[in-house]
């Protein structure tokens, strides 16, 4: 066990998600682009101000980060991906907290190729928001064994 399971709602999911979202927060234009925390993915970034509403927004996001658990790592890293492709979010992460590994999807004439692999460690730039580089030490700590 690597001390990450059942990480649905749990401590260290919202650690990183926050962490995540903090980062985003402080790079981002937000008078040009909506970042939220939603239901559906963990950040979702929107850049068509068209697409909001008083409920969120409408469409797909421009770029989506999902924290995996394992206890819904086959959901988020399937039917998840497979859905954001196909509806065309140009960015995917699908960080993996338990395995240290974040793997980033770029959707290329529709559709999403082989995923770039880094380690959770040192720092991370998206492609569409080049602004935004993740401090991965200030997202999760390195191993120590000790819970967060």
């Amino acid at each position: 066990m690597n001390g990450y399971d059942g990480c649905v709602f749990g401590r260290k999911h919202f650690i990183t998600q926050v962490s995540l979202f903090y980062q985003y927060f402080s790079s981002l234009p937000l008078s040009k682009c909506h970042l939220g925390l939603t239901p559906f993915s963990d950040i979702s970034v929107v850049c068509d101000l068209g697409k909001l509403d008083e409920w969120g927004f409408r469409g797909a996001p421009d770029w989506v980060v999902e924290v995996i658990c394992p206890s819904t790592a086959a959901h988020d890293q399937i039917l998840k991906r497979d859905l954001y492709e196909r509806n065309g979010v140009k960015e995917l992460w699908l960080v993996r907290p338990g395995d240290r590994l974040v793997m980033v999807y770029w959707l290329i004439n529709g559709g999403y190729g082989k995923p770039d692999v880094h380690e959770l460690s040192g720092t991370t730039r998206s492609a569409l928001f080049p602004q935004v580089a993740v401090d991965w030490a200030r997202v999760l700590p390195e191993p120590s064994g000790e819970p967060l």
